[in-house]
């Protein structure tokens, strides 16, 4: 494989560099305004939500609310994450949710119980780290049927194939998953 080859580097992207893509995504192209972060109470979800808080910061524009999960991000843990954006927001629902976890299972698991919880709400959109992986979408369409929208953050690299649309325009692409189909 090229990857066991001595005189090859990986270089990837800082999670905070795919914070900013996400968070540049949603509110430049999709004009949303109320984002709150979701994370794990671990090292790589308070990654994320110091990244998020700074990429918001940069545009003078504070988080919504917080919610958080411990551990594995079990059930319980996840409604009450939920239970403290919704808290703390006021009354106002987020448009948006940053899901910093590091596996697709706790992101899927979060987004369910998001949509169980608020199924009649404008929330929409929920933005993932490129870690949740390639299985986030079978698992996503399995799970939550007519989920709002989902994007995924992905790291390209040059030499990938740019006949797909999204890695065409750039190192970054967007997996979109809308109403239970994958959409370009």
């Amino acid at each position: 494989s090229i990857l066991s080859n001595p005189f090859v580097v990986n270089l990837r992207a800082r999670y905070s560099d795919e914070m900013n893509a996400l968070l540049n995504y949603a509110t430049s192209t999709l004009g949303l305004t109320r984002i709150s972060v979701f994370y794990s109470e671990d090292a790589f979800g308070l990654e994320g939500l110091t990244s998020a808080h700074s990429a918001l910061g940069a545009i003078n524009l504070p988080p919504l609310s917080n919610g958080s999960c411990s551990g594995g991000c079990a059930d319980s843990d996840v409604q009450n994450g939920l239970a403290s954006i919704a808290s703390s927001s006021r009354g106002v629902l987020p448009q948006a949710v940053v899901v910093w976890v590091s596996t697709a299972e706790m992101a899927v698991r979060m987004i369910a119980a998001a949509k169980a919880r608020w199924t009649s709400s404008s929330i929409m959109v929920f933005l993932c780290p490129s870690t949740v992986g390639d299985g986030f979408l079978r698992l996503l369409s399995s799970a939550v049927v007519g989920v709002w929208k989902a994007f995924l953050c992905q790291v390209g690299s040059p030499g990938v194939d740019t006949s797909h649309p999204p890695v065409g325009r750039g190192f970054w692409a967007l997996q979109i998953f809308e109403n239970g189909k994958e959409a370009w």
